[in-house]
C-alpha cells in the first residue's frame, strides 16, 4: 500500500489488488443479468425458443407481473431426455456447430444462453415430451445445473418451461423492477409483436388464476391484417395498409402494415423485425418519423409495423447479448428502399380524412327495434339492495358478459339433448329427483360466491344465508348428473396423437411400490393387462360416455367441465379403477360406477390442474336449472348454513 500526500495533507490510500480469475457463479450471474432485464426479456427468449421449436401452439401464463411465476407451454418438437442434463449449462445449442454457421443462421438462438441465464436467477423446471417418446419428463435446475429428474410424467408433445421467484437473489435488479401491472404490460407487448409476426402461430396470454386470455391469436392466419385485426382490434386495422415490396439492389423483402393519415397517437409504435427477429433500429425509426412529419400533426405519430428479410451473410447477429440490435450491409440503400416504400403506400390514400361525429336528436332507443323495446319495457328489473341484503344472483354482474366462458372451464349447462332409452338410465335419473332437496338446490343454484376459505371449502351468500359449503363434493354430484343427463350424446376432448397409458401405469404402480402401498408384482403384466381390458370395453365406453381406447392409448374422454383438459396426473388410478371397481355384469350398476368413476376423474384432476377450480367448480352448479342437489350434502358436512343475516343484524342492534 502506498500514502500520499497532497496539498492538505494525508490525501487518500491506494492499494494495489493482484488481477484474478472471477468464479464461475460469478461469471454465469453477471451473464444473467445481462441477457435478462426483466420478466419481458425472459419470455422473450423462451417465446424464441418456442418457435425455433416448430410450435403451432404458444400459451403464457404470468404471476405477479412475471416476478412470481411465468410459465409458457408449447407444442413444438421438445427436448430429448437425454439432453436434459445439460440443457441448461451455457453455451449449449443445437442451432450452431461452428462459427461459419452464423452468416447463414436461420434460428433465434445460437449461443445457448438463455434457459442458462434463467436458472441463474430464478428457480427454473421443465417439463417436455419429444415424440415418439410414450411419457414426459420434468426436470429442475438451479445456476445451470439439474438438481431433480428427469422424472416421468403425463404429458402432450412440446414443452412447458416455468420460472418463479425471478431475481431472488439479486435484490438491487428486483427492487428496480416495476409494478406487476406495468411488468405485465411489457409481456403482452411482447407476446402481440411476435403474434402479429408470425401469423400461423397461435398465442394466447393470461394471467395465472384467470380462466380468460388477455390476448389470443387463433393462428392458422395466411394474412398479417387478420391477426392485426384480433389482437389491436378494428380501430387500428381498418385505418392499416399493408406493404408487400422486394428488391434486387439491395437484396430485401418488405412486408409490413402502417397506418395512414387517419389514425395517429401520441407516441411511435415502430414493430420491427429482420430476419424474424424482435429489434430496435434507431436508423429506422427516426426515417418513419420523417416520412409521416408533413403528414400528421405536431405530436402525433404514426403506428408501423415493418419486417425485413435480408440475405443471411449480410446480417451480424452475434452484437447484442439480447440480439436485440443487429448490423447489416448497404444499410444506407435499405433505408432508402423502405422510406419510399412507406411514401408509395401513403400515397393516394391521404387525399380524404373520416370523423366520426354523433347525429343530432338520434338516440340508441330509437335504433332499438320496436318489438325489443316492448320487452325491454316488460322485463322487470331486480331492486338494486332487495331485502337489505348486499348482494343477490339477479343482478348484473360482469362475468355475466363474460365471452367463451366454456372454453374455459366455466359452467357447462346440463341440458337433455334426448331422453334415454335405457330403463337403467331413467331409474339413475328417478333416484336423483327422488333424493333431491329442493331448499337446498335453491340455495346452491342461487348462490353468489363470497370467497374461499380453503382447498376445497368456500363460501356462498344464498338470499339471507351464509353457507360453508364443500364445492369439490358438490363438484362430484354435479359431474355425476350431467353424464347421466347427457348419457349417449357427449362433446369429447380428442388426444392426438392418443394418451399412451401403459407407461404411465408401470411408472404409477412402481411409485406405490416403492411408497410400501402394494407389495411385489408384475407391474409390466397388470399395465398390459388393464390396457387390453380397456380396448375392449371400449365401444360401449365411447358410445354412451365419450371415452375411447385403442391399442396406442387413451383416444377421447367426454368434455364435462366445459372444454377445460384435465390433469392427466390422475389417469392410471382412473384406468385401473375402470378395471377393478366396476360391475360390469349389471347395466345400471355399471353405468352408476362409471358415472362415479369418470366424475371423481374430472373432479380430482381439475382440483389438480386448474388453480381457480373452487371458481370453476361453482360456475358448474350457478344458475344450472337442471341440477338437483340430493339430501346427504346438508347432512354429511358438505353445505353447512352458518348464520342468517336477520340474526347478524339482531346481534348488532344490541351492540
Amino acid at each position: 500500500a502506498q500514502v500520499c500526500f497532497g496539498l492538505h495533507g494525508l490525501s487518500s490510500v491506494m492499494t494495489t489488488d493482484r488481477i484474478q480469475k472471477l468464479s464461475e457463479d460469478v461469471i454465469n450471474r453477471i451473464a444473467a443479468g445481462e441477457v435478462v432485464l426483466r420478466p419481458a426479456s425472459a419470455l422473450k427468449e423462451l417465446l424464441e425458443n418456442s418457435l425455433d421449436a416448430q410450435s403451432t401452439s404458444i400459451s403464457v401464463v404470468v404471476k405477479q407481473g412475471g416476478q412470481k411465476l411465468l410459465q409458457i407451454t408449447d407444442n413444438g418438437c421438445g427436448i430429448r431426455q437425454e439432453d436434459l442434463g445439460i440443457v441448461c449449462e451455457r453455451f449449449t445449442t443445437s442451432k450452431l456447430h461452428k462459427y461459419d454457421d452464423l452468416h447463414k443462421i436461420s434460428t433465434f438462438g445460437f449461443r445457448g444462453e438463455a434457459l442458462a441465464s434463467v436458472s441463474h436467477v430464478a428457480h427454473l423446471s421443465i417439463v417436455t415430451c419429444c415424440p415418439p417418446s410414450d411419457c414426459a419428463f420434468s426436470c429442475r435446475y438451479r445456476d445451470g445445473n439439474l438438481v431433480e429428474g428427469p422424472t416421468p410424467c403425463a404429458g402432450r408433445p412440446g414443452t412447458t418451461v416455468a420460472f418463479e421467484d425471478l431475481f431472488f437473489n439479486m435484490p438491487a435488479r428486483q427492487r428496480a423492477q416495476g409494478s406487476p401491472s406495468e411488468e405485465y404490460s411489457k409481456i403482452l407487448d411482447v407476446v402481440q409483436r411476435y403474434a402479429l409476426q408470425n401469423p400461423l402461430v397461435q398465442i394466447s396470454c393470461k394471467k395465472f388464476g384467470s380462466s380468460v386470455a388477455d390476448l389470443r391469436s387463433h393462428g392458422g392466419c395466411t394474412s398479417t391484417e387478420q391477426v392485426a385485426e384480433t389482437i389491436f382490434g378494428p380501430m387500428l386495422s381498418r385505418e392499416l395498409i399493408s406493404i408487400h415490396q422486394c428488391s434486387d439492389s439491395p437484396s430485401v423483402t418488405l412486408k409490413g402494415l402502417v397506418s395512414n393519415a387517419n389514425f395517429s397517437r401520441q407516441k411511435l409504435t415502430l414493430i420491427l423485425f429482420i430476419n424474424n427477429r424482435l429489434v430496435e433500429g434507431a436508423g429506422l425509426r427516426k426515417l418513419v418519423e420523417d416520412v409521416y412529419e408533413e403528414l400528421l400533426p405536431r405530436g402525433q405519430h404514426p403506428w408501423v409495423f415493418l419486417s425485413l428479410s435480408l440475405c443471411g451473410s449480410n446480417v451480424d447477429v452475434n452484437v447484442h447479448p439480447t440480439k436485440k440490435q443487429v448490423h447489416f450491409l448497404e444499410e444506407e440503400a435499405i433505408f432508402q428502399f423502405v422510406g419510399d416504400c412507406i411514401r408509395s403506400a401513403l400515397r393516394g390514400r391521404n387525399d380524404s380524412r373520416s370523423f366520426a361525429a354523433p347525429v343530432p336528436g338520434l338516440s340508441a332507443k330509437r335504433l332499438m327495434p320496436a318489438k325489443q323495446c316492448e320487452i325491454s319495457a316488460k322485463r322487470k328489473v331486480p331492486s338494486s339492495n332487495p331485502t337489505r341484503i348486499r348482494t343477490d344472483t339477479r343482478q348484473l354482474v360482469l362475468s355475466g358478459f363474460r365471452i367463451g366462458r366454456d372454453e374455459a372451464g366455466g359452467r357447462n349447462d346440463q341440458v337433455h339433448l334426448q331422453t334415454p332409452e335405457l330403463t337403467s338410465i331413467n331409474s339413475l335419473l328417478k333416484a336423483v329427483d327422488e333424493q333431491d332437496n329442493p331448499e337446498l338446490t335453491k340455495s346452491l343454484t342461487q348462490s353468489v360466491f363470497v370467497g374461499a376459505v380453503s382447498e376445497d371449502l368456500a363460501l356462498l351468500q344464498s338470499r339471507s344465508k351464509l353457507v360453508l359449503v364443500n364445492l369439490e363434493a358438490v363438484a362430484l354430484e354435479v359431474a355425476y348428473q350431467f353424464l347421466l343427463r347427457n348419457f349417449g350424446c357427449h362433446k369429447a376432448i380428442v388426444f392426438s396423437p392418443p394418451v399412451s397409458i401403459v407407461p404411465l401405469v408401470v411408472h404409477y404402480l412402481k411409485g406405490q411400490g416403492a411408497a410400501g402401498m402394494i407389495g411385489n408384482i408384475d407391474t409390466q403384466e397388470i399395465a398390459d393387462t388393464a390396457s387390453a381390458f380397456l380396448v375392449s370395453k371400449s365401444e360401449m365406453l365411447s358410445e354412451y360416455f365419450g371415452v375411447s381406447f385403442c391399442k396406442e392409448g387413451l383416444q377421447r374422454i367426454p368434455q364435462v367441465f366445459g372444454k377445460a383438459v384435465p390433469d392427466l396426473s390422475a389417469l392410471p388410478l382412473f384406468c385401473l379403477s375402470l378395471c377393478t371397481q366396476i360391475n360390469w355384469q349389471e347395466e345400471q350398476a355399471c353405468f352408476e360406477g362409471l358415472c362415479r368413476a369418470l366424475s371423481h376423474f374430472f373432479v380430482s384432476s381439475t382440483h389438480r390442474s386448474s388453480p381457480n377450480s373452487l371458481n370453476v367448480f361453482f360456475e358448474s352448479f350457478h344458475l344450472c336449472k337442471s341440477f338437483r342437489a340430493p339430501s346427504r350434502l346438508s347432512t354429511d358436512g358438505s353445505a353447512i348454513e352458518l348464520t342468517r343475516l336477520e340474526q347478524l343484524y339482531r346481534i348488532f342492534e344490541r351492540c
